[in-house]
């Protein structure tokens, strides 16, 4: 055992030991019967390997001696904790004291101070205990003699519980419901700081109060009681109501048992969704006026997924919804081609076609062009763009008739300018022959002479009328030509067949 600590206890507390060293004081008993009346030096020894952690510290916070028991717990050699200043193996916790506090108090006692503290082990991980000081007479010195000893259990289960209670009280109190807990006879035990349907009234005042008193219902239960319903079978419940006010509430239920499985009492969770109800509704009408355009427009309408190989590259797409225009304008029934690959619909199906889709599906715009189809023998002015990535919708409008028209027109066209050029060339013709026989009746006097000459002069003007008519008309072609692409037909950019 190592040297003794010369030195007994301070005179001054008469020899009354508190309850914290109380460990101390039977273990000198035991071994050291008789010496707890004067505590002389050499009982100091026996203080190294008493149960309970006890250590001096001088007026300046500094470790004078500390037994076997203090130095183990801290994580110390024996004499590994002398020198050390009290702040380096305590630290400060809620309910702690300051050194300066516990010197400053223990000269304005008489007795001695308990406190609650937190100490720092060698490896710096900490434990909390409760500690006892007071002052005793060292060397001719006085000093502060601390004897710490864990928490109490029952101290430590105390806390725990109060802290679950501050949290559970904090949690519930957060949410946006009105959190009500309710016995069998539905009168309030206990209710959260959101009483939305209760302006004006306190906490306080609602405890005790049944529902429908709570609430505003008159003198009797609601028939449709929620909590009622959930106390009589026991089982969670969730409703949708609405109030007298108009407003709507989602309310829910949940039974408390007792240990022994008997219902003891409900929680009631009332939610305002007023504002829920109408986003609901205002989805609906959008939903039903969607479903109105969709089914009535005379576009055809069809809304695919894109589907890509094992390089991500866009390789085939699947119809996913279409419009009776679709049906309509293809002869294509929807039960027949939703959930149909497009390859598999249409196994001659273009590689360029989905390519040009799935770009769009993959990558967002959007892309509109002209189209011929020629599973349908049809031609299509497609507008395309996609909802969510990985998606395609395409808006078709049939041209196939319009392109017919372009076809007819142009050969209309060709054939009207083969007969301006035969026009222009048959001017020429009937007027040069003309001048001719003129001149030759003109150098013979014949019989018929003036008749003849006549005729001629008609003929000469009809030609001049075809001339007038043809300038006129020629100049309508250019006026159809300049200002609405007559003679172009082509003009459609139209996407032919692969080749």
């Amino acid at each position: 055992m190592s040297e003794p600590y010369p030195g007994k206890y301070d005179k001054e507390h008469n020899g009354e030991y508190r309850e914290l060293f109380d460990p101390v004081l039977e273990f000198i008993k035991e071994k050291y019967p008789g010496a707890e009346s004067d505590l002389p030096g050499l009982v100091c020894s026996s203080l190294l390997d008493c149960p309970g952690e006890l250590y001096w510290v001088n007026d300046a916070g500094k470790i004078l001696f500390a037994n076997n028991t203090a130095c183990s717990k801290f994580g110390y050699k024996p004499g590994g904790l002398p020198g050390k200043n009290l702040g380096e193996i305590e630290e400060a916790k809620e309910g702690s004291l300051s050194f300066d506090d516990l010197r400053s108090g223990l000269k304005d006692s008489t007795g001695t101070l308990i406190y609650d503290s937190r100490h720092k082990r060698a490896d710096n991980t900490f434990y909390d205990v409760q500690s006892e000081a007071g002052f005793i007479s060292y060397n001719g010195m006085s000093v502060i003699a601390i004897c710490s000893r864990p928490v109490p259990e029952e101290k430590k289960d105390d806390a725990v519980l109060a802290d679950y209670e501050n949290e559970k009280t904090a949690i519930i109190n957060a949410v946006h419901e009105n959190v009500i807990y309710y016995d069998t006879d539905l009168s309030v035990r206990w209710i959260n700081d959101k009483p939305a349907a209760t302006p004006g009234k306190k906490l306080e005042d609602l405890i005790g109060k049944k529902c429908y008193s709570f609430w505003g219902l008159g003198e009797d239960f609601c028939d449709e009681c929620t909590i009622k319903k959930v106390i009589k079978t026991g089982t969670s419940i969730t409703e949708e109501k609405q109030k007298s006010s108009g407003r709507w509430v989602e309310i829910s239920g949940y039974p408390v048992f007792e240990s022994s499985g008997k219902v003891k009492g409900a929680v009631e969770s009332i939610l305002d969704i007023m504002e829920r109800k109408k986003t609901e509704d205002a989805l609906k009408e959008s939903e039903r006026q969607y479903l109105e355009l969709f089914t009535t427009m005379t576009n055809a309408f069809a809304y695919h997924e894109v589907i890509t190989d094992g390089n991500g590259n866009p390789s085939d797409f699947r119809y996913l919804r279409v419009n009776p225009a679709f049906e309509k304008m293809t002869g294509i029934k929807s039960s027949e081609i939703i959930g149909k690959r497009y390859l598999e619909y249409f196994p001659g199906g273009r590689k360029t076609i989905i390519e040009r889709f799935g770009n769009i599906a993959l990558n967002g715009g959007d892309d509109s062009f002209v189209d011929y189809n020629p599973a349908l023998n049809q031609y299509y002015s497609i507008y395309i763009y996609s909802p969510k990535r990985g998606t395609f919708a395409a808006i078709y409008s049939d041209i196939t008739d319009l392109v017919k028209l372009k076809k007819e027109q142009k050969v209309s066209l060709e054939q009207i300018n083969r007969n301006f050029e035969d026009l222009a060339i048959l001017n020429d013709e009937i007027r040069n022959p003309l001048q001719v026989i003129k001149g030759y009746v003109l150098l013979e006097d014949f019989a018929y002479s003036k008749e003849i000459l006549a005729q001629i002069d008609t003929i000469d003007k009809l030609v001049n009328r075809l001339d007038k008519r043809w300038l006129e008309s020629n100049k309508i072609r250019e006026f159809l030509k300049k200002h609405y692409d007559f003679d172009q037909p082509d003009n459609i950019p139209i996407q032919y067949p692969d080749k």
